[in-house]
């Protein structure tokens, strides 16, 4: 078990398939594959006991959601859709589900595995810079390389995608490297790529876990947790304003108006949403509703991860998964606080950015 769990946090950041729409789809088929052997292991070799006992620790709010989200799926989608397939991302029902199960295995490991993991997801971490970094310069000097815009896309397929996973990366490699001069380079690297990126969201996600990061270990500062949920509000408030900056753009990647487009779409189906994946057909919907065109695109994210769960499972699923963000919160804090840097960093991103399976996987990683 332990091994094959080293090689998904080591390998599905890395694999890509060299196609603008295939980036994902590897990434979902490997971590679909080695997800169902871990709970085929789980399910064969864990004591009834010891079962009993790892439950009773899970926050069971995760599953209540995911409850919700299948209900809603075989109510508003055509099976396999939204169920195991759909749009760019796969992520149906039955991933979020495998993503809970995965919290549940993750807690089962021993400390010297959970361990070896980190340290496995640490090297990935520094390929993936290194990968940013060596994209960055081939375009520089007009190598015929793969991009977006000409910016580096990683092995990710999407600029903010790379920034967000490195993003999740850097409390990783704060807590595996321990040798200064080594963390000290590693770091800078992945910083300095994180920008290379050209990413606005990841910047901003960037620059609120430096934000936290200062707050939690900086001794003796006044209104410590006055002063930083003043800042974190101003940081999501600049973020907004980009947004707003950003109107006029091509609809495809105005999030002003598809922050808007989402919440009339919340209004016809307020209480269990639209099913996992339902969102292409909903703005499809919308954008002919306002007479505007896609230009051959799909829009499948709203941009924000809440808007994404009442699309996916209205209100009442809201209400679960806030309630389970809000419990692991309350755990971090308590019990391990240098794990709120890494919940601020998701949290800002998937404020203004899609979530893909590796920014799932690595935030599970470090939540559990």
């Amino acid at each position: 078990m332990g091994l094959i769990t080293k090689l998904l946090f080591f390998l599905l950041p890395l694999l890509f398939w060299p196609s603008p729409f295939k980036f994902e789809l590897i990434k979902i088929v490997f971590f679909l594959g080695g997800s169902f052997l871990l709970v085929f292991q789980l399910l064969i070799r864990i004591k009834k006991g010891d079962f009993e006992k790892h439950w009773q620790k899970i926050n069971k709010n995760w599953f209540f959601w995911v409850g919700i989200l299948l209900i809603s799926t075989l109510l508003n989608q055509k099976i396999p859709f939204g169920l195991l397939t759909g749009g760019y991302r796969h992520q149906g029902a039955i991933f979020f589900l495998l993503l809970g199960l995965l919290i549940v295995i993750i807690k089962t490991l021993d400390q010297k595995t959970r361990r070896d993991i980190f340290s496995w997801a640490t090297i990935a971490i520094l390929i993936e810079t290194f990968i940013v970094w060596f994209q960055w310069l081939a375009i520089k000097v007009n190598l015929p390389i793969l991009s977006y815009n000409q910016r580096p896309i990683g092995t990710l397929g999407e600029p903010s995608a790379v920034a967000g996973f490195l993003i999740l990366g850097l409390p990783i490699l704060a807590y595996s490297l321990h040798q200064p001069v080594i963390l000290s380079i590693s770091l800078l690297a992945t910083v300095v790529a994180i920008f290379l990126t050209g990413s606005k969201a990841g910047i901003l996600a960037l620059l609120a876990e430096l934000l936290v990061f200062y707050f939690f270990w900086k001794k003796g500062l006044p209104f410590k947790k006055l002063l930083l949920g003043f800042s974190l509000i101003l940081f999501v408030s600049v973020g907004i304003i980009g947004v707003w900056q950003e109107k006029g753009k091509s609809p495809f990647e105005d999030r002003w108006l598809i922050w808007k487009l989402g919440i009339e779409a919340i209004k016809e189906k307020p209480l269990f949403g639209y099913g996992a994946e339902g969102i292409i057909s909903v703005y499809e919907t919308q954008y002919q509703k306002i007479d505007r065109t896609l230009e051959g695109m799909i829009v499948e994210r709203s941009h924000n991860l809440f808007l994404d769960v009442i699309l996916f499972s209205g209100l009442v699923g809201l209400v679960f998964f806030s309630r389970w963000l809000g419990q692991i919160s309350q755990e971090i804090i308590k019990k391990k606080p240098w794990k709120i840097v890494p919940l601020v960093g998701f949290l800002v991103f998937s404020f203004f950015q899609p979530l893909e399976v590796t920014h799932w996987l690595y935030f599970i990683l470090l939540i559990s």
